[in-house]
């Protein structure tokens, strides 16, 4: 058995733009509290709850199929750590993303940048901070929002 290169190879502007920036702050917020309601509900009924919750988030997002690809990427609606991680992965991207050592980038003549950040595996995630930050942003959905793709 031989190890893959598992990886996020994104392109995006330098520095975030602080307005989009804070959009995307309260868009998250906004899901971080329908998950919190859509978990706590134990008494209702948990296929009404799941399709109110589909249907709030995904127009929080502006992505009707949002909820879906995240609760079926293996993403527990119970682990809200991916919010905390949203203005660490600004400074991460305004700073530079020198601190990762799991990540490249290559600056573009106009202003945007492509990160890619991975690593070798034989089956298990990566757990470098490039790879984490970018993989929790894009199960958000953050990403677009920030002018990334």
């Amino acid at each position: 058995m031989g190890a893959d290169m598992i990886g996020y190879l994104v392109i995006g502007p330098t520095q975030l733009n602080p307005v989009r920036v804070e959009e995307t702050r309260v868009r998250l917020e906004k899901l971080k509290e329908l998950l919190v309601v859509w978990e706590e509900d134990e008494g209702g009924d948990a296929e009404e709850m799941d399709d109110r919750f589909y249907d709030a988030a995904g127009k929080v997002m502006d992505d009707e199929f949002w909820a879906e690809r995240f609760v079926n990427q293996c993403m527990e609606p119970a682990s809200l750590k991916a919010f905390a991680d949203f203005d660490e992965f600004v400074e991460w991207w305004n700073g530079g993303h020198n601190d990762a050592r799991d990540t490249m980038t290559r600056g573009l003549p106009d202003g945007r940048v492509i990160v890619s950040c991975g690593d070798m595996s034989y089956g298990d995630e990566p757990e470098g901070r490039g790879y984490t930050l970018v993989r929790d942003m894009a199960l958000l959905g953050a990403l677009k929002h920030l002018g990334i793709e």
